[in-house]
């Protein structure tokens, strides 16, 4: 596996016309080739459509759209939606390798897209854990309890394990 990256971007322009852009610059030029007509004022395309037209590798065009947003000309605005797998076969599977590699190919994205609910279900429990007390409520406790400090260490400890959690979730069902 290559990367993780959109399946599409949107950009919006602001200062300029696309059309205008293109006529100088080799990423309009290509941008326009394969999204030239907007809806409601936002331009979109197949990122890995755009990749091939610019003739460079599909990680590179999100970094090509960050410098650009961020050049300070205030030219455009992008957004990206649906992230994707994208796969580099180095050779072409004989057509006794290719059910077996979509297999293996299905069995890993799977592997994937699980870890990363997982790390989104983690990062719920952690929101809720910090935002659940209030002051209020852990001063209510402070004083009810003689360890007052403990209290605040046993609440970091668990916010830290929680978040230890997100860190080492690579597989389903593979916890530290």
């Amino acid at each position: 596996m290559d990367s993780v990256l959109p399946a599409s971007i949107g950009v919006r322009f602001h200062k300029t016309k696309l059309e205008d852009l293109a006529k100088n610059d080799k990423f309009f030029r290509a941008f326009l080739a394969v999204s030239p007509k907007p809806f409601q004022g936002v331009y979109r395309c197949s990122l890995l459509k755009l990749a091939v037209e610019l003739g460079v590798k599909p990680y590179n065009v999100p970094k090509i759209l960050y410098s650009i947003q961020h050049s300070g000309n205030g030219e455009i605005s992008y957004e990206v939606d649906h992230e994707s797998f994208v796969l580099e076969l180095n050779g072409i599977p004989s057509p006794k390798q290719i059910m077996p590699l979509a297999n293996a190919m299905i069995e890993s994205t799977r592997q994937i897209e699980s870890a990363l609910v997982q790390k989104l279900n983690c990062m719920y429990f952690v929101a809720r854990k910090v935002s659940m007390p209030t002051v209020d409520s852990m001063l209510k406790k402070e004083n009810m309890n003689e360890e007052g400090a403990k209290m605040y260490f046993d609440f970091s400890r668990q916010l830290n394990d929680l978040i230890n959690i997100y860190f080492s979730i690579e597989r389903e069902g593979k916890f530290p």
